[in-house]
């Protein structure tokens, strides 16, 4: 089975939801298919690649295609994804030095500069000496 006739077998499963979503890429951020290649089969050696830790090689024979071209899809899909998540995740406000009450405003230092510190929640624990 060639990369292109597995990229379809995976895209039949769902294929309306799959091919909206790999289609925005086109649409909205410049991929686009060539000759041999077309996006969702880009897309799905990127995903293969970064969902299951895949090496090239197995990419390579997964897909058919060579090393290089391999490593040129993966940095082309890579480029598109960063500007999709600029585009899509915002970070959220916090307040690095949160009003720690009463008796725990020692631990304003402990956890000066963390992110919410677990989203403010304190958790009372004892560790044994010896861990």
């Amino acid at each position: 089975m060639t990369g292109h006739e597995y990229t379809l077998e995976l895209l039949h499963r769902n294929r309306l939801q799959c091919v909206e979503v790999l289609r925005m890429f086109c649409a909205n951020y410049s991929l686009k298919d060539i000759k041999h290649v077309s996006v969702e089969e880009k897309m799905a050696m990127f995903f293969m690649m970064i969902g299951h830790n895949q090496r090239y090689v197995i990419i390579k024979r997964r897909f058919q295609h060579s090393k290089q071209t391999i490593h040129k899809f993966f940095y082309e899909v890579l480029e598109k994804m960063m500007f999709f998540a600029q585009d899509v995740i915002v970070p959220t406000s916090f307040n690095p030095n949160p009003n720690i009450p009463g008796h725990n405003r020692r631990l304003r230092r402990v956890f000066k500069g963390a992110v919410g510190a677990l989203d403010d929640t304190l958790i009372h624990a004892v560790v044994p000496a010896k861990k």
